[in-house]
């Protein structure tokens, strides 16, 4: 409610009486009665309790604890017998995992593991999209180098493509020759 609102003005929700039909055996809760699992009396858990609280020392703090009397309560063997169950996954190898020669002998490489591990369609995809990226942000980063080139007041050049190999070259994975620029003279 907002200050300065009655309470008067809302109306009361009331859920008591809704979809009573289909509630009406929830309120009768029968109690599963199971013969081996019958509840311990209360002073009998109590006894139980002190007699642990006894048997390490009398108190439970951390300085007060006999350490010795605590590494008594050792395991001890299961009071019932139990069965593994084998026939769970009935596919799975019992064989010791290992790695194969061929990773093996890429082991000491870290980016040859990658290209192991990688789908190859993956890192072609990747490699394209790389490429692809250069091709659309070299004439941006040569545009910023020859703006800053002007700010420094240094000698400008014109840049141009070449196919020669005396200027800054960038080389694409498989996908096309070596593509150079070099500043002419002009």
């Amino acid at each position: 409610m907002v200050d300065g609102e009655l309470p008067d003005e809302y109306e009361a929700i009331d859920s008591s009486g809704s979809d009573s039909s289909d509630n009406s055996g929830d309120d009768i809760i029968e109690r599963r009665e199971y013969p081996d699992d019958a509840p311990a009396p209360d002073e009998e858990v109590a006894r139980m309790d002190d007699a642990f609280v006894e048997g390490l020392g009398g108190t439970l703090t951390l300085d007060a604890i006999d350490k010795d009397a605590l590494r008594r309560f050792e395991w001890s063997t299961p009071s019932s017998s139990f069965e593994a169950a084998t026939g769970e996954y009935p596919g799975l190898s019992p064989d010791v995992a290992a790695p194969t020669r061929e990773l093996q002998e890429l082991a000491d490489s870290p980016m040859m593991l990658l290209f192991y591990f990688l789908p190859k369609s993956l890192w072609v995809s990747i490699t394209k999209e790389t490429n692809r990226y250069q091709k659309q942000t070299a004439n941006a980063r040569a545009k910023r180098i020859r703006s800053l080139q002007r700010m420094r007041g240094a000698a400008q050049r014109p840049l141009r493509q070449s196919s020669r190999s005396n200027g800054a070259c960038v080389r694409r994975l498989h996908t096309s020759p070596t593509k150079c620029y070099t500043l002419s003279a002009s």
